[in-house]
């Protein structure tokens, strides 16, 4: 379930999501308005995202066009139709720093815990084969 805003106001925002006004186009696949809608999904609670107003979920028939608050920024600074104050704002987030684009602070996040936990594991197992290689060293020196 979404909740849908068609203005380009902020309609509430959720105390971890990264708001932004951007503007509404015309649909680049069917020409209907594009609305701002807010995740109502657990694992995207608030998350905001922009959508064809004829976008259907359950209809793969029905316009197509659906995009994070990120990827639709990057969709309409790659064809220039942000405000000038808007062009030139950059948030970080690895790759994300390059195209210039907001970053949703709950996927940033995510990611920062999902590389620090790879890290972490990498590092266990480095330790590991490091003991193993001393026990090694050591059974060979007696």
């Amino acid at each position: 379930m979404s909740q849908r805003v068609r203005s380009t106001s902020v309609a509430g925002s959720s105390s971890n999501t990264v708001t932004k006004v951007l503007p509404l186009i015309q649909c680049p696949r069917c020409g209907s308005s594009v609305v701002r809608l807010v995740s109502k999904q657990p694992a995207s609670y608030g998350w905001i995202f922009y959508t064809c107003e004829h976008h259907s979920q359950d209809d793969p028939a029905s316009c197509g066009f659906w995009k994070w608050q990120n990827e639709y920024e990057l969709y309409l600074r790659r064809r220039n139709l942000l405000p000038l104050e808007q062009r030139g704002v950059v948030v970080p987030g690895n790759a994300d720093i390059e195209a210039g684009v907001e970053v949703n602070q709950d996927q940033f996040g995510a990611r920062i815990w999902r590389s620090m936990d790879e890290l972490k594991l990498q590092l266990t197992e480095l330790i590991q084969k490091i003991d193993l290689s001393r026990k090694n060293v050591l059974s060979d020196s007696q």
